[in-house]
């Protein structure tokens, strides 16, 4: 676990407390300072990252369950204890701008994955709502890393694919589908959305 205070450069005490099944970290800032700035605190666990699941059973019908499953994507190398290191520059805002610039530059080398695109097309996105979402659609697409896989699910009344399947991302894939989201209208009727 990492935190730091690039804005005040006040070091917290860290207390580990293992009541529950996980650790849960209490920092503790006992400082006098005036408030004439943003208090800024940047915090990491190199742990959060981890799978987790959690199965619940309903408090009063011990048949019913519910599960929850939540899986991260590893998307760049950065550990959380080389992003403290970054931080604990004087420029904290520049320290920010190459962590960022070298974890994208690693996610985009890297990062292949599926993106599917679910976008409303029904009748209330008529208007500047439709513009913007035809631009926010060609702006994702220009950052796709190159061999992902994407498809668009649009619904309104009813719904429709891009494409049956999923597509590989290369450069004809992707004039084809900037050409097809010119044609992206809010022509499917009313939102349905049972």
């Amino acid at each position: 676990t990492y935190i730091n205070n690039p804005t005040h450069h006040l070091e917290p005490e860290m207390v580990e407390s293992k009541q529950l099944h996980d650790p849960i970290y209490i920092a503790t800032y006992s400082a006098s300072i005036p408030l004439n700035k943003d208090f800024v605190v940047y915090w990491g666990n190199d742990e959060i990252h981890k799978p987790l699941q959690i199965l619940a059973q309903h408090p009063k019908n011990p048949n019913d369950h519910m599960a929850f499953f939540s899986m991260f994507p590893q998307l760049n190398n950065l550990k959380v204890s080389e992003a403290g290191q970054l931080l604990n520059n004087e420029d904290y805002e520049k320290a920010i701008q190459q962590m960022e610039e070298e974890i994208y530059s690693q996610d985009f080398k890297e990062a292949k994955g599926e993106f599917i695109f679910v976008i409303d097309r029904s009748g209330s996105m008529g208007g500047n709502r439709i513009v913007n979402l035809r631009k926010a659609l060609k702006s994702f697409i220009e950052l796709l890393p190159e061999d992902s896989y994407f498809n668009v699910i649009n619904y309104g009344s009813y719904t429709s694919l891009y494409r049956p399947d999923s597509i590989k991302l290369n450069d004809h894939e992707k004039k084809t589908f900037l050409k097809y989201i010119d044609t992206i209208n809010s022509d499917m009727g009313g939102t349905n959305i049972l």
